[in-house]
């Protein structure tokens, strides 16, 4: 299955990625699921890890 994020701050331009990109695999029978966000934070602060095997709040406390 596809996982894909989308990350956008206008609403408008952040649904019509999503349906496009929903025309494009639903085309070509693609397993897939698309999460949209509206900020980069709102991603990084979802179950929707970049890093399964890490959160967040690990990752910022390894800059330091």
């Amino acid at each position: 299955m596809l996982e894909v994020a989308i990350c956008d701050d206008d609403k408008e331009d952040l649904d019509k990625a999503a349906m496009m990109l929903d025309k494009i695999l639903s085309e070509y029978q693609v397993q897939y699921l698309i999460r949209s966000f509206l900020s980069a934070n709102e991603l990084l602060i979802s179950e929707y890890w970049i890093f399964p095997w890490k959160n967040w709040a690990e990752l910022r406390s390894e800059e330091s």
